[in-house]
């Protein structure tokens, strides 16, 4: 009989951990190309209001499950991201270099992709030109 009623509280308890909604943050989501060499300039993509249901609470993991949405191609190798066949780029002289730069709430992100975010953040994520 005891083992019937705690295989009973286990199930209840099952049962109450899988109908608890996901964890999940709404942050606004901006990424932009300015690319001279191209020629491609605009808004890859923009929501300003993106419902992110928690899996990996990063900038990483928001690009991952717009990827996964079909809104962009994502590719993050751990070092460089790449979205939408843009990605890191040093000229053939190394006088100056391309790629993704992350912004939370209008500052640079020291992490780049890996950076933590929280309710209500603004991301941006720009293509830029960096010179050396």
């Amino acid at each position: 009989m005891k083992k019937l009623i705690v295989f009973a509280v286990f199930l209840s308890l099952f049962a109450v951990a899988c109908a608890s909604p996901s964890p999940s943050v709404t942050v606004s989501v901006k990424i932009t190309v300015n690319d001279s060499e191209t020629g491609f300039s605009g808004v890859v993509y923009e929501n300003s209001s993106y419902k992110y249901v928690l899996g990996s609470p990063t900038v990483d993991g928001v690009l991952s499950s717009l990827a996964g949405k079909k809104a962009i191609s994502y590719i993050f190798d751990g070092s460089f991201v790449k979205i939408n066949d843009f990605g890191y780029f040093d000229s053939p002289d190394f006088s100056y270099s391309r790629g993704w730069v992350v912004y939370i709430n209008g500052t640079p992100s020291d992490k780049g992709a890996r950076k933590e975010i929280t309710e209500g953040d603004r991301i941006e994520i720009v293509y830029e030109l960096f010179n050396h």
